[in-house]
């Protein structure tokens, strides 16, 4: 798996949150993806989501934002460097599994070390492809 590296400016994002429990056996994934899909706007070509992850103030959970003009929340995108993956996908564990897989990569590389705990994903339902934007930092 290759990843590119991609320079975002600050962008302050506005969309409908929500909390989920993390996951931590493999029955909690499917309930936290089976809520996921209640919310997705899977009618719509792409979505921007952003997982937002506090391990100091989430007690268990963390945020997962979808871009809505007509949301009730924003969120700043951070500006730096990213790592940027692309894969295909079916199902919501298939995005689980790449995440998990992009955070290792990203975490084992000579140059790059992971700068943050928010990722960026672009879920493209029509191709069944996502880009996922990991922060990045210089090692």
């Amino acid at each position: 798996m290759t990843f590119t590296i991609e320079h975002l400016d600050n962008e302050v994002l506005t969309g409908r949150q929500y909390k989920f429990a993390i996951p931590k056996t493999p029955e909690d994934f499917i309930e936290v993806n089976n809520q996921k899909l209640e919310i997705l706007p899977t009618e719509l070509n792409s979505v921007r989501a952003i997982i937002i992850n506090d391990p100091d103030g989430s007690n268990g959970t963390y945020k997962y934002l979808i871009e809505n003009s007509e949301g009730n929340r924003t969120f700043e995108i951070a500006a730096g460097d990213y790592a940027v993956f692309v894969g295909p996908w079916e199902t919501l564990a298939d995005i689980d599994q790449f995440i998990g897989a992009c955070y290792g990569e990203l975490y084992q590389s000579s140059e790059y070390g992971i700068g943050g705990t928010n990722n960026i994903q672009l879920l493209d339902f029509k191709h069944g492809k996502i880009t996922l934007k990991l922060p990045a930092i210089s090692k």
